[in-house]
């Protein structure tokens, strides 16, 4: 035992370095293969193998919040759609906004006060869009933006004074 306690006070012995090292090398070679892995899924294309078929275009039309409800991916509709300052855009090809995805609970809805807040909360769709502060308009600016550019607008929501900001 005391023999023990003396190689303890002394450092470590060859084998525990050399497991030591062992183990480094193991994380830093973990590290590598996880940096690799995430490159790879990041550059390839995306296969479009087993997609379902684009659902036809829509035409440009007005949408009452009833009309855009029943597009909410749950109704039957080919369509999800999805409105942003009035604008309603066609989120479809997004599988987040489609039933079970992170994002459904904007489907089938004007989704502005919510992204202009960052909210989840169901209380804030459909929701008038006055009263933001300027930091929150300048969000929902943005979002908007975001959906312009990767998504298509296929309509505007009928009565948007209802949801237009005040001013």
């Amino acid at each position: 035992s005391s023999t023990t306690r003396v190689q303890h006070t002394r450092g470590m012995g060859i084998s525990e370095w050399a497991e030591l090292v062992l183990i480094v090398l193991l994380v830093a070679a973990l590290l590598a293969l996880g940096r690799e892995f995430v490159l790879y899924f990041r550059q390839r294309p995306v296969k479009a193998a087993k997609k379902m078929a684009a659902p036809a275009k829509l035409e440009m039309r007005e949408y009452t919040l009833e009309e855009l409800a029943e597009h909410d991916g749950e109704h039957g509709k080919e369509h999800t759609l999805l409105a942003i300052n009035g604008t309603v855009f066609d989120v479809s090809r997004g599988g987040m906004y489609a039933k079970g995805g992170s994002y459904h609970v904007f489907a089938g809805h004007d989704a502005s006060r919510c992204l202009a807040k960052g909210s989840l909360d169901t209380a804030d769709l459909d929701q008038p869009c006055d009263g933001l502060a300027p930091d929150e308009q300048s969000t929902l600016d943005e979002w908007e933006q975001f959906f312009r550019n990767k998504y298509p607008v296929v309509g505007t929501v009928k009565h948007l004074d209802r949801l237009s900001v005040s001013g």
